[in-house]
């Protein structure tokens, strides 16, 4: 973060009796965007998230339903072609991935793509916006 931007973070404690520790618990999740939407058709590198001019998107988590047995489904970063998330719908038909900070360019969209055809597939990407 530039310059004095400061977060204010949901801190909690909570002693464990048995041994008398205090775990820091953070709760961050207040401070992501989400992005969730589902389709019935096709898309050729929709344009889903468009960062503020100036900034860049963070991907930090994507989960992905799909009902359908073929096909994928692809996120990817506009310009770059910076890639950011697969599916491949013969494999599994629901993933996620959590804890990553998948970084693109200032200025730069997340796309979808998808060859499922009519059939279902939902997302939800948990995102950041940075300077």
């Amino acid at each position: 973060m530039a310059g004095n931007a400061t977060r204010l973070l949901n801190i909690s404690a909570v002693e464990n009796l048995q041994n008398g520790y205090s775990p820091l618990m953070v709760d961050t999740a207040e401070h992501h965007t989400t992005f969730s939407g589902e389709y019935t058709a096709n898309q050729t590198s929709l344009t889903i998230i468009t960062p503020t001019s100036g900034h860049k998107i963070c991907v930090q988590e994507v989960y992905v339903a799909v009902n359908a047995n073929s096909g994928t489904i692809s996120l990817d970063f506009a310009t770059s072609e910076k890639k950011v998330f697969r599916m491949y719908a013969a494999k599994q038909q629901t993933w996620a991935i959590a804890g990553v900070h998948i970084e693109g360019a200032t200025d730069e969209a997340l796309q979808l793509t998808s060859t499922v055809g009519e059939n279902e597939h939902y997302l939800i990407i948990n995102y950041i916006e940075e300077e």
